[in-house]
């Protein structure tokens, strides 16, 4: 059977066992629907329950967790930079801590973070990765959670620090969900809840019977970590773009450029005289602003009522995702404002969810214009199972005013895009075996790529777990999956609490 067609093989299996159910347990309440499935956590992220259940009487408490994670790759394969990724891919000890502190007037301090080391590289030869895959990938350090949060008066809340602040229904796509950025280091091997990065802000939050007006100042400007240069999840860009070689180059380039309307055409002669003298995978590189430059602000409004609740979001952010300036020879990011709105809606065992959100200022290499995008999503939950949640959702992504220009190296837009994700989480033998079936497609019929992942977490005793289950790849006319099917990976890991 083609590899291909493997993650939807899995995806019908599965459906098929959950329609079958699995009965004997008693049913999720809705505090926890709303609230996200629990998943394989291969980051190891300190959780709350510890300190929930820590000694009253403590003003502070400390709790932590360290894990050891592997994954192997499923085909001998190289990179697009030839290093050699089959076999042995990750090899992971990570430690995580997380102190909580009780201040005066009923103020609390939390500060966590982790670091991990991962020995696979030294393993495999450190010598046959580039040193950006290396930087990015071998080791890290990271403050995640600090701040501290308290009342200033009854019905109003501050909270100064980093953090994650998610506005989204969706489990799975990003519509509403603009403020944090993310850890696209292992594309698709954890969920989003587990890969949004911190960033330092002031929340400001006003509260009045069903309603919430929240305010949020974010001077600490950080954006999405992709693989490093190099890694087989490195998008292959050199190969997404026409080599003129030979006597005939500049007579090629021109039958090219000429090809495109009169304002590429001259954006096309001019990127290609630079990059005649340079590695496409070196035109520059994005950078972290500093702290205080370019400040996001965003404001919320939530009402949440009887088996419904509504919201209105604006933003003024920077793009997590750089485009690249040609007169500047580097990668840049835009400034953007959303607006949007989002709902939930709950009967019997059903839960619907919808978000629309208008984005403007995006800006691209192939254009001189700003353009503008309208993001829709779709999704409905089943909770109506014992011990099954199943939740599908589907998105479509509109650019007004597109130039087929922006298919082109380096933007790679597309006017239209549809995301589908389905996600479906079991719990056996009295919630210690966990079980999660997760599948994302890019394209109305996949054409633009898919995976699947297949966790599995068994709680041996409270403080030790063990985790281990299958990524797949379905290859895509999409740069991000184009050749991913070589990258499916089987994973596993333990971890201890304490």
């Amino acid at each position: 059977m083609p590899r291909d067609r493997s993650v939807w093989l899995v995806l019908l299996v599965v459906g098929l066992l959950c329609a079958w159910g699995a009965p004997g347990f008693a049913q999720e309440d809705m505090d926890d629907i709303l609230g996200g499935f629990d998943d394989a956590d291969e980051d190891f992220e300190v959780g709350d329950e510890a300190v929930e259940e820590a000694d009253p009487s403590r003003i502070w408490r400390v709790q932590g967790d360290f894990g050891q994670a592997l994954s192997v790759s499923l085909h001998d394969h190289d990179a697009p930079g030839g290093t050699d990724y089959s076999g042995l891919q990750r090899f992971r000890s990570k430690l995580a801590l997380q102190l909580d502190v009780d201040l005066p007037r009923k103020w609390k301090l939390r500060a966590s973070g982790y670091g991990y080391y991962d020995a696979a590289y030294a393993i495999n030869g450190r010598s046959d990765y580039t040193d950006d895959v290396l930087d990015t990938h071998e080791y890290d350090f990271e403050l995640t959670d600090t701040y501290v949060e308290g009342s200033l008066q009854e019905h109003v809340d501050l909270k100064l620090g980093r953090q994650v602040v998610n506005w989204g229904r969706s489990e799975s796509i990003r519509v509403l969900d603009v403020i944090n950025p993310l850890d696209n280091r292992e594309p698709g091997l954890v969920d989003i809840e587990d890969i949004r990065r911190p960033l330092g802000m002031a929340k400001l939050g006003f509260f009045r019977g069903p309603w919430s007006l929240t305010f949020l100042a974010i001077p600490e400007i950080r954006y999405n970590q992709d693989p490093g240069r190099g890694s087989d999840q490195f998008p292959d860009f050199a190969a997404a773009v026409p080599r003129f070689e030979g006597p005939q180059a500049l007579l090629e380039v021109a039958a090219y450029c000429g090809a495109l309307s009169s304002e590429a055409s001259g954006i096309c002669q001019d990127f290609f005289s630079l990059a005649a003298s340079t590695d496409f995978d070196d035109l520059g590189s994005k950078t972290e602003a500093d702290f205080g430059k370019s400040t996001e602000f965003a404001l919320n409004l939530t009402g949440v009522f009887s088996g419904w609740d509504v919201s209105l979001q604006a933003v003024s952010f920077n793009d997590d995702n750089a485009h690249f300036e040609l007169d500047d020879q580097r990668f840049e990011h835009a400034r953007l404002w959303m607006v949007g709105t989002g709902g939930n809606y709950t009967t019997g065992a059903w839960l619907f969810k919808a978000e629309l959100a208008f984005t403007d200022g995006l800006e691209f290499m192939w254009t001189s214009d700003e353009k503008s995008r309208l993001d829709f999503m779709v999704g409905v939950e089943y909770y109506g199972i014992d011990d099954v949640n199943v939740v599908f959702e589907v998105a479509e992504r509109h650019i007004f005013d597109f130039e087929p220009e922006m298919e082109l190296f380096l933007d790679f837009a597309q006017e239209d895009t549809i995301e589908t994700a389905l996600r479906i989480t079991m719990d056996f033998m009295n919630d210690q075996l966990h079980f999660t079936l997760f599948g994302l497609v890019v394209g109305e019929k996949a054409q633009d790529g898919s995976l699947v992942r297949l966790s599995v977490e068994y709680e041996v005793f409270d403080a030790f777990s063990l985790q281990g289950g299958f990524l797949l790849f379905q290859d895509g006319d999409s740069i991000f999956f184009d050749g991913s099917g070589d990258n499916d990976r089987l994973f596993a890991g333990a971890k201890y609490s304490f």
